[in-house]
């Protein structure tokens, strides 16, 4: 099997772009990216463990449900006056509220933002409600889904390129148990080098879906200093849950949300609060999913 054939699929279904925050991408095709991050948001929500409400929780949740679409609203009015190019590949955006076990927010490419109804537990006023749907949002806007797709379409290729299956294929019957190993390896390359790739890129995503969030959130007359304190009372919360993961990520923001916060004791030592913040990147990185186990290819880069 020759390289030109991969070399044009990856100039067809992924191409160079550059973020808002200027950085380069890689990204998929907006309608692939569509496809495959929809079909990555569904599959994570059949493995997220149900849960069923009984009496007053289920009010509670529909109660969340509601305040979760009217802020989703509000943000997304914002977000089309703010980005004037997005509706050609997000018409809209759709909010939804899933009774899961599982703590954390998700979104695709087509603008589909799940916020799990866990949240609704942690007691969030409307400021820390409009804060978490808009970082995720931002993750929409800055098409880190089709930067996601476009890194999985490579890493496929390099791993199809070092693991050729064409030429065993062609091969006598005979040579269907090497298949089967190289198919085998083939996947597993692509899977670990997709997350290696998406991990390394992850810490540039939540940047900029933050700076993307923060400017949605003063287009809708937010005020950033009182939203911190009222990120700052939801943090405690969290850290009784536990760490990794989606809270992780959450830790971040709330980090970068208070370096807009004038008010905060530490706002005299920028110094200081920039090395904090650098802390918990490094915290952030070397913290397994929910789950999970540390990454060690991470903690190796640090």
């Amino acid at each position: 099997m020759t390289r030109t054939p991969f070399i044009l699929l990856i100039l067809l279904l992924a191409g160079c772009a550059t973020s808002d925050n200027g950085r380069k991408q890689l990204v998929a095709s907006d309608e692939i990216g569509a496809i495959y991050s929809d079909f990555d948001l569904r599959a994570r929500l059949v493995l997220a463990v149900d849960k069923e409400c009984v009496g007053d929780d289920c009010a509670a949740i529909a109660a969340f449900r509601q305040q979760v679409g009217e802020a989703g609203a509000r943000l997304s009015r914002a977000a089309y006056a703010a980005y004037p190019d997005l509706d050609q590949r997000v018409p809209r955006f759709e909010f939804s509220v899933p009774t899961k076990v599982e703590l954390g927010t998700l979104s695709n490419a087509k603008g589909s933002v799940v916020i799990f109804s866990r949240l609704s537990e942690l007691g969030l006023d409307e400021a820390a409600l409009n804060f978490i749907v808009a970082r995720e949002m931002g993750h929409v806007i800055g098409r880190h889904h089709q930067e996601n797709t476009g890194l999985s379409i490579a890493v496929s290729v390099v791993a199809q390129l070092l693991f050729p299956m064409a030429n065993i294929i062609r091969g006598a019957a005979a040579a269907l148990p090497a298949t089967t190993s190289v198919a085998a390896t083939t996947s597993a390359a692509s899977l670990v080098g997709t997350r290696v790739l998406q991990s390394a890129y992850r810490q540039d995503q939540i940047d900029e879906a933050d700076a993307i969030a923060f400017k949605l959130l003063r287009q809708t007359g937010w005020d950033l200093d009182g939203m911190a304190h009222s990120v700052d009372n939801v943090a405690p919360k969290l850290a009784q849950i536990g760490s990794g993961g989606w809270i992780s990520e959450f830790n971040l923001s709330k980090a970068r949300l208070d370096l807009l916060d004038c008010g905060a004791p530490w706002s005299i030592e920028p110094d200081m609060l920039l090395t904090t913040v650098d802390g918990m990147r490094l915290d952030h990185q070397l913290s397994p999913p929910l789950g999970g186990q540390p990454d060690s290819s991470l903690a190796s880069r640090q």
